[in-house]
């Protein structure tokens, strides 16, 4: 069993994960707060919006009875905890390195295991993967050759596809791709991606930006309401908003034939835009619609839709 620790209590981490375990078959045994068990976990290092994950040792208490599994020594370990800070955490990281057999290494240990506090519980697992946000930072937009300021951040642009569900190998379209944030998470996961951008400067500077990180996806220098080329596992979008975050007029008619077009391409849909597009997605199931703070004074809705 795996245990994923989220990045917050709110929706969006947990749908998340409960989205990739749809797409791999994969099955949720409990979630508490910002704590998931899973049976398998093989997407775990897909995740956007989680803290880490790890398989799971054994559910204890505070004073930490500690299985056999530790009674083997452990040289060269570390410890980190989850749900507590300052002096209890380091009470909780002392008892622990005091229980197990071995000596450990802060710098640059063999394995690390976590403690995940949960009023008086404490989940312990040998730690798999972990959010590294450096990694993220390499492919921020302004690390990129070129530079859009509207391309989303690594991170959203991950998350947006993982809603989605897509699994290696299965195709995606970006519709308006721009300077290629998304087109690059997928890319990174294994996705075979398609962008369509209509501004030649940025399908170019996309080619640009994925050839950086060495990265292969389809750009296409063309109009998406009159673009038309086979079908899709998946359609992963961040909207153009125009010179307004609001709709207004022909800006919403625009989306309107987009997303008709979109249901000839594709039974899947996830879509950030300006408001709750959830009026104009006739056509579509809407199975999600969360509202997210990008920044301080920019909010953004983003839809989950199937057919």
């Amino acid at each position: 069993m795996m245990l994923i620790y989220l990045s917050g209590v709110e929706r969006i981490p947990l749908l998340e994960v409960k989205a990739l375990v749809d797409a791999y078959n994969d099955k949720i045994m409990g979630t508490r707060g910002r704590i998931v068990l899973v049976e398998r976990g093989e997407f775990v290092p897909r995740l956007a919006f989680s803290k880490m994950a790890g398989e799971v040792i054994c559910k204890t208490t505070r004073e930490l009875d500690l299985p056999d599994y530790f009674k083997v020594d452990h040289t060269g370990f570390a410890v980190e905890t989850w749900g507590v800070k300052g002096k209890e955490s380091l009470k909780m990281k002392i008892r622990f390195a005091d229980k197990i057999k071995g000596k450990p290494n802060l710098s640059s240990p063999k394995e690390v295991f976590d403690l995940v506090i949960d009023g008086d519980n404490v989940w312990i697992s040998r730690r798999v993967w972990e959010n590294d946000p450096k990694e993220f930072m390499k492919r921020d937009p302004k690390a990129r050759p070129v530079f859009n300021p509207t391309s989303l951040k690594p991170k959203l642009a991950r998350l947006l596809v993982n809603l989605s569900g897509i699994k290696p190998g299965e195709r995606l379209l970006d519709p308006f791709c721009g300077v290629g944030g998304i087109l690059i998470e997928a890319s990174l996961m294994g996705i075979d991606a398609t962008g369509i951008e209509i501004d030649k400067r940025w399908a170019d500077g996309a080619r640009k930006n994925l050839d950086y990180y060495r990265l292969k996806a389809n750009v296409i220098n063309a109009d998406f309401l009159e673009w038309e080329d086979g079908r899709f596992d998946a359609i992963v979008t961040d909207l153009p908003y125009g010179r307004s975050s609001k709709l207004k007029g022909d800006m919403e008619t625009f989306y309107k034939n987009a997303f008709k077009k979109m249901e000839k391409l594709s039974k899947k849909l996830v879509v950030m835009g300006p408001m709750d597009l959830s009026s104009l997605l006739d056509g579509w199931e809407l199975d999600e619609v969360v509202k997210m703070r990008v920044h301080k004074s920019l909010d953004r809705w983003i839809h989950v839709c199937s057919r």
